[in-house]
């Protein structure tokens, strides 16, 4: 009952342009809330999801175009189809969370805007999520979930210099493997 009075979305996990036209055949997807999880080559339907209201779930890697070996930003499509979108972890473990920003970095620099690559990480998985009114901005009574660095956040050279959660600052704990500074005495 939620997700028909649109007050929690509904995630439909399709395999692709196979799963979506069925979806789209079978639901009024665009009475909905929709998200729908993107596969290879749902962004060769991106007139229809647009078309039905749908927003879409991506993976921040670049893809192939069926049959070939020619790279696909599948998030420069939906940005430039304007179908709202957000990232999903490509890798669901700490791996792939400590990876993302080297992955938008990629499809930053091969096409997508900054600024939707920014709303992809912020604002677009807090709706998503229903949690638009609460997260994904920088406004007065939202959560304060930042991260601040030494530069453009998809410059490789910049630094994570502080993190906070709920507007408290957070101690970073290094990774696994990374090498530790020894101070001088």
């Amino acid at each position: 009952a939620a997700v028909v009075m649109k007050k929690r979305p509904l995630m439909a996990f399709t395999d692709g342009l196979p799963g979506w036209t069925v979806l789209r055949d079978t639901l009024s997807v665009s009475e909905l809330d929709a998200w729908i999880l993107d596969g290879a080559d749902l962004w060769t339907a991106a007139a229809s999801v647009k078309e039905q209201g749908a927003r879409v779930l991506t993976f921040p890697v670049l893809g192939r175009e069926r049959d070939t070996r020619y790279p696909v930003n599948r998030a420069a499509r939906w940005h430039d189809a304007k179908v709202p979108f957000a990232f999903v972890l490509a890798a669901d473990d700490t791996e792939g969370a400590a990876r993302l920003r080297d992955h938008v970095t990629e499809l930053v620099r091969s096409g997508l805007p900054a600024d939707a690559a920014l709303a992809a990480l912020t604002q677009q998985p807090a709706a998503a999520l229903g949690l638009a009114e609460k997260a994904g901005t920088i406004a007065a009574g939202r959560r304060a979930d930042l991260l601040f660095w030494s530069g453009d956040p998809f410059d490789p050279a910049s630094r994570l210099v502080r993190i906070l959660v709920a507007g408290e600052t957070v101690e970073r704990i290094p990774r696994a493997g990374a090498a530790s500074k020894k101070e001088d005495p």
